[in-house]
């Protein structure tokens, strides 16, 4: 016959039976609670992404509590190298990725201040001819270097026919590019250090530079940039300081240079480069450092014509050179 369980040996039964449903409970209100506020976070972090249009120009910046200002500049400053875009130039609305928003009609730099640390979307719907992380970008100091450094990625390009690209990511050493598209360059006659000391950026560069005339320093200090380049370079007149410092590029050249006049500094630097190197060079005028500091160097070297070269100077310090070397004259 089955005994009757005493009622204080069922106590601690029924007490832990309790505690062990308020557990479960309390396991249940945490799990709901995550459950809502990730939806709730993700739902807002949607609603930024969703909201840039296709055409918009999108990218993404990171701010402490120290120092939560960011700058959009769009004319710029750089001695011998003035500004050509005007006011007629800019029509556009910057929605800063906070609920906040202002619309433009000129060149004049915009700054915006958060209220806290985090990254930010930012996206710029409308008409602008160009922009910049870094006000005066050669040589960019100060809070302008501060303010590079908070450019933390490129989103989308959008479909702004942009006129000039120069200095537009130099010195964004923690940029990145995560966008898909490719930027309307149809208009661009200056990539005059475009992706310069950009360190961390190596994404797909498929820019139409049929009309673009100066690459000096297009890629300078760019030290992780490894992407094929199939450039238009027919109209280029100016690629000194292409490749130098690119220290991880490693890809064919593939470069029409029969109008380059200046290759000051070309590949210098480009520690990493082994695929033979074949240029019309019957325009070029200088070749100072061409290759220096290139190291080991074990590939073919064809330089068409340097009948029209009056500077070589450096052009191979620094240098192991082990291949074959062609440098014509005509």
């Amino acid at each position: 016959m089955r005994s009757k369980k005493d009622p204080e040996q069922l106590e601690p039964i029924k007490r832990f039976s309790l505690k062990a449903h308020h557990k479960k409970l309390a396991l249940f209100m945490v799990a709901l609670f995550v459950l809502i506020f990730g939806s709730v976070m993700i739902s807002r972090h949607l609603t930024t992404v969703d909201a840039a249009g296709a055409d918009d120009f999108v990218t993404t910046w990171r701010v402490e509590a120290s120092d939560p200002k960011i700058t959009i500049n769009t004319g710029y400053m750089h001695t011998g190298n003035p500004d050509p875009s005007t006011d007629a130039d800019y029509n556009y609305t910057i929605y800063w990725g906070d609920g906040s928003s202002e619309t433009v009609n000129d060149k004049s730099p915009r700054t915006h201040t958060y209220a806290s640390a985090g990254d930010y979307q930012v996206r710029i719907e409308g008409t602008l001819a160009h922009f910049s992380a870094c006000y005066n970008w050669n040589p960019c100091l100060d809070d302008d270097l501060d303010n590079t450094k908070k450019l933390v990625s490129v989103d989308q390009w959008g479909t702004n026919q942009w006129k000039d690209m120069s200095g537009m990511f130099a010195w964004a050493e923690n940029m990145v590019g995560n966008y898909t598209d490719a930027p309307d360059t149809s208009q661009v006659h200056d990539m005059e250090f475009l992706f310069a000391h950009a360190d961390s950026f190596n994404s797909p560069v498929n820019f139409d530079t049929s009309n673009v005339t100066t690459m000096t320093g297009m890629f300078s200090g760019a030290r992780s940039f490894n992407q094929p380049i199939n450039f238009n370079t027919s109209s280029v007149t100016n690629m000194g300081a292409f490749l130098h410092n690119a220290v991880n590029f490693d890809q064919p050249i593939n470069l029409d240079t029969s109008s380059v006049v200046d290759m000051t500094m070309m590949f210098a630097k480009a520690h990493s480069l082994s695929h033979p190197i074949i240029l019309d060079t019957s325009s070029a005028t200088d070749m100072a450092g061409m290759f220096y500091d290139k190291r080991v160097f074990n590939q073919t070297l064809h330089l068409s014509d340097t009948s029209h070269v009056t500077n070589m100077s450096n052009m191979f310090a620094g240098s192991y050179f082990n291949g074959l070397a062609l440098l014509t004259s005509q």
